[in-house]
């Protein structure tokens, strides 16, 4: 990562950074879309019509 770094131009501020944790945070982020999203479909179900 440190070489992807030094390549980049100074007027691209962006750094590449190795982050163990980011799997987890996103993951975590979408649990909360999914548990408002659940009850929704729940009355849509092809069963149910």
């Amino acid at each position: 990562m440190d070489t992807l770094n030094k390549e980049k131009t100074k007027d691209n501020d962006s750094i590449i950074r190795q982050n163990k944790n980011l799997n987890n945070l996103i993951e975590q982020d979408h649990c909360n879309v999914k548990r408002r999203v659940h009850p929704m479909l729940e009355g849509k179900n092809f069963r149910l019509a």
